[in-house]
């Protein structure tokens, strides 16, 4: 298991909330990594898709099929347990999470949500909103790329130094 270090600080509510009901469908399985204490399952997915299973190294029991694990070793080891809809919302840089995402089983078509705290570093860096943003959307293609993928419907939303956004790949 990995210890990210990271303080915990789940903020923006709304717009997590608004992005995933933007993506969700009826028919979706989600599996919801670094899952925390349930907000985005009593939120958006509770009675909202077909399966859910959460994942987190806190393991909060707050649904049935929540399991205290390390989500990139549970991915590693199990593959995306048959989701189409990856919600990566790690309270730090999604890129780990993602390109185990990315590398795991291949499925025709995915929906994945992302959180990245990553633009904290990144402006004292010198980046602004606008080329960090244009930075997460090359990033995000270009993975879906060397995986035979195509990225569809890109949305992103910000609120202060996070960045939330969501999008549909499909098999080329």
């Amino acid at each position: 298991m990995r210890d990210t270090g990271i303080t915990m600080n789940n903020s923006g509510i709304e717009k997590k909330i608004e992005l995933r009901k933007h993506f969700l469908g009826k028919k979706d399985n989600v599996l919801d990594m670094c899952c925390g204490d349930g907000v985005m399952y009593r939120e958006c997915y509770k009675g909202k898709c077909a399966s859910y299973m959460g994942l987190d190294l806190l393991g909060g029991r707050f649904a049935q099929n929540v399991l205290k694990y390390d989500s990139i070793d549970f991915v590693n080891k199990n593959g995306l347990y048959g989701c189409n809809f990856i919600d990566i919302d790690p309270w730090g840089c999604f890129n780990q999470f993602y390109n185990t995402v990315m590398l795991a089983e291949k499925k025709d078509a995915l929906k994945i949500i992302c959180t990245d705290g990553g633009y904290y570093s990144a402006q004292k860096k010198g980046f602004s909103k606008q080329n960090y943003k244009s930075s997460l959307y090359k990033y995000c293609l270009e993975k879906a790329k060397e995986q035979g993928y195509t990225l569809d419907d890109y949305i992103c939303l910000n609120e202060q130094k996070m960045f939330y956004f969501g999008f549909f790949i499909r098999r080329l």
